[in-house]
């Protein structure tokens, strides 16, 4: 019995799989998002490990390590490790990712890190007024 489960998982899988590049969505983790630049100009910010430098002063580039952190978590671990907040910053991702479904993923997490993004780069003045409002038309 198991066997079989683990085969239509298995042919699930590729099934979703051959779907992604067709549908071409953008998407962080393989470096391909709509403000994939900024995201790595964000990451340089970012310690290796614990909070950014005064996160009272800097909550939007904090907010963007934790959900890079659960975006991380949701990518490598379908969202199971409870500490990293995946269900909190990007609900309905966890069921989604557990059926193999990575295009509703990514039409939630793709939005919700671009707005992240955004954020913590004006926050960080790595963008001025006039690149916000051009990237939020």
């Amino acid at each position: 019995m198991r066997n079989t489960t683990e085969k239509a998982q298995a042919e699930l899988l590729m099934r979703w799989s051959s779907l992604i590049p067709r549908l071409k969505i953008g998407n962080y983790w393989e470096g391909t998002g709509t403000y994939d630049a900024l995201n790595e100009k964000l990451e340089a910010l970012v310690p290796a490990s614990g909070s950014v430098h005064d996160p009272e002063n800097n909550p939007k580039l904090e907010r963007f390590r934790l959900m890079s952190n659960a975006y991380c978590d949701l990518f490598r671990n379908g969202g199971g490790n409870p500490c990293q907040k995946t269900a909190y910053f990007f609900p309905k991702t966890i069921s989604l990712a557990r059926r193999f479904n990575w295009p509703s993923v990514y039409n939630i997490t793709e939005p919700l890190m671009d707005k992240a993004i955004l954020l913590a780069a004006k926050e960080q003045s790595l963008l001025n007024e006039v690149n916000y409002e051009l990237c939020n038309m």
